[in-house]
């Protein structure tokens, strides 16, 4: 038994009563004021398979105590399709999907030079800068053209 992640108590016993579980809990001293009338307790488990405990989600500070041998409020456990549902996992993978689809799009038409991203200054030829090519300008010194040496 777990209040923010901390051992408060132990599992004493579990009865099935009808259609409903009981739960016997055996609480540590110093945790009985923690449990309030608002008090509500579900099974919880960090990983999908085994390893369950009770969780204790406290109540409000002004709200009475639960007497020695009280009943404490119960949720029942989500399941994997309720914790889904409820962050909507389906719908945004959907949406996450479409939006990588739509940037993909985007990107393959800026990569299209004939695409409509494109503009007209990218069809036009450059003209070529100076000292791009093979050619060196004369006079520079390991020329062997015919312009003086300098001295």
């Amino acid at each position: 038994m777990k209040l923010y992640k901390a051992e408060i108590g132990k599992v004493k016993d579990v009865t099935l009563v009808g259609d409903a579980v009981r739960v016997r809990l055996s609480i540590f001293e110093e945790y009985h004021n923690r449990f309030r009338q608002d008090t509500v307790v579900t099974v919880e488990s960090p990983t999908f398979i085994g390893s369950e405990y009770v969780a204790v989600r406290p109540g409000k500070p002004d709200s009475p105590l639960i007497p020695s041998s009280g009943t404490v409020k119960s949720e029942e456990k989500k399941t994997l399709s309720q914790i889904l549902a409820e962050y909507e996992v389906e719908e945004t993978a959907k949406r996450l999907t479409e939006t990588i689809r739509n940037l993909a799009d985007i990107i393959d038409e800026l990569r299209d030079p004939e695409g409509r991203c494109s503009s007209p200054e990218q069809h036009r030829e450059k003209p070529e800068k100076p000292g791009n090519g093979h050619h060196r300008p004369e006079g520079r010194r390991g020329d062997s053209g015919s312009a003086p040496a300098l001295r």
